[in-house]
């Protein structure tokens, strides 16, 4: 029994370059079957004439665009050579067919419940299937191409995205596309020559008596609550630089102790790429203090809120405490790195402990750079006076 990679591999070889391609299967029977491949290119109608299960070959044939779907099947079924087939290659080949017509979106959601995201990746995700639905349902995978993203553009532009958030739901489209193809769902990636534009922003950190400032709060006011919570781990990612989709993931299994020290060793959600962070190097250890108050938690150390609401909650924080910037859960990132950079550590051991595959998105931080070059050059040029006196 021939089985679906084959099949698949061949009808790929006739509609190999097709755009868009929409599989039926007419008149199958023990004996016989019709495979017709409707195609819009060029103005044309190809139709594929299916052949001996056995060795399966596959002819092409234009019709003009506008031919009845009737005159279609006619001109298929006058031109097929009946070939014996077995009940079970029928069954296939109209799973084969189902398969094409499958909804993305409900493919969509199933992954996303099934995945091992933290609950507000899970949420930002499942308001993109949201927008989607109120876009276009349902969503075959022969939907998905260059114009049907573009529209889709468009759609959340005229509702008021920014440039920055039409990104966002783009990337969680781009990530279930990808899953439907490593699962053989879909063949074709309608991401090939379309691109994802965002918008550089200015990244916003805070400076030391600002984070002095958050910590002296969070001493004042020890409780034990969701904004309490929400600055202890807004606070590890200050000191580890790390993203909140991981703040969320972090366990105890994820420290481990190396030549009697504490270290935190784990894949990042975003890009799989291991970070170790010496916690009881980095920001003079202070991470540890925050996580000792955790150590009996099971699961997850940090129990978060959303993204969105950790923001919100940020925003009264800094409200409170007279910190006039736009401050969120990310700029923790930036600021673990603006600082480190000032310092003086090299942009090569940031890249390390950020996670950074590429060294240019390190690279950003490049006005810190200069900014730590012009600090150290200033105290050489004070112990130079310092020497002459």
């Amino acid at each position: 029994m021939m089985d679906n990679k084959l099949i698949k591999s061949q009808m790929d070889h006739l509609v190999g370059n097709f755009k868009k391609s929409i599989c039926k299967i007419f008149g199958i029977s023990e004996e016989e079957f019709t495979l017709f491949i409707q195609a819009n290119i060029e103005g044309h109608y190809y139709i594929g004439v299916n052949g001996n299960l056995n060795d399966l070959v596959l002819s092409s044939t234009a019709m003009p665009i506008g031919s009845p779907t009737s005159e279609a099947e006619r001109y298929v079924e006058a031109s097929i050579i009946p070939s014996p087939i077995s009940a079970e290659n029928a069954e296939v080949l109209i799973e084969n067919s189902e398969e094409n017509q499958e909804d993305f979106l409900s493919f969509m959601e199933q992954e996303i419940y099934h995945s091992d995201n933290c609950e507000s990746t899970r949420l930002n995700q499942l308001s993109t299937l949201k927008n989607l639905h109120e876009f276009r349902s349902p969503i075959q995978f022969t939907d998905l191409d260059y114009e049907l993203l573009y529209d889709f553009k468009m759609f959340m532009t005229g509702k008021g995205f920014s440039p920055n958030t039409i990104a966002k739901h783009f990337k969680h489209i781009k990530r279930y596309i990808n899953i439907a193809i490593n699962k053989e769902r879909m063949f074709h990636y309608p991401f090939r020559n379309f691109k994802i534009h965002q918008v550089e922003t200015h990244k916003t950190s805070l400076n030391l008596k600002e984070i002095e400032a958050i910590e002296i709060y969070r001493e004042e006011h020890p409780e034990h609550n969701e904004f309490g919570e929400m600055i202890d781990g807004f606070l590890l990612s200050c000191y580890t630089g790390m993203r909140y989709s991981d703040i969320c993931r972090l366990t105890m299994q994820h420290f481990q102790t190396i030549n009697r020290k504490r270290w935190i060793v784990m894949p990042t959600h975003k890009t799989g790429t291991v970070i170790r962070i010496p916690l009881y190097l980095v920001f003079e250890g202070k991470g540890l203090a925050i996580v000792s108050k955790y150590r009996r938690r099971k699961g997850p150390i940090f129990r978060l809120p959303s993204n969105n609401k950790v923001n919100r909650l940020l925003a009264i924080l800094m409200g409170s405490l007279g910190i006039r910037k736009h401050i969120t859960f990310h700029s923790a990132r930036h600021t673990n790195a603006t600082l480190l950079l000032y310092k003086g550590v090299s942009i090569t051991t940031v890249q390390k402990l950020l996670g950074h595959k590429d060294i240019k998105t390190t690279q950003v931080y490049s006005a810190v750079t200069d900014m730590t070059l012009v600090k150290e050059l200033k105290e050489a040029k004070k112990r130079g006076r310092r020497r002459l006196i």
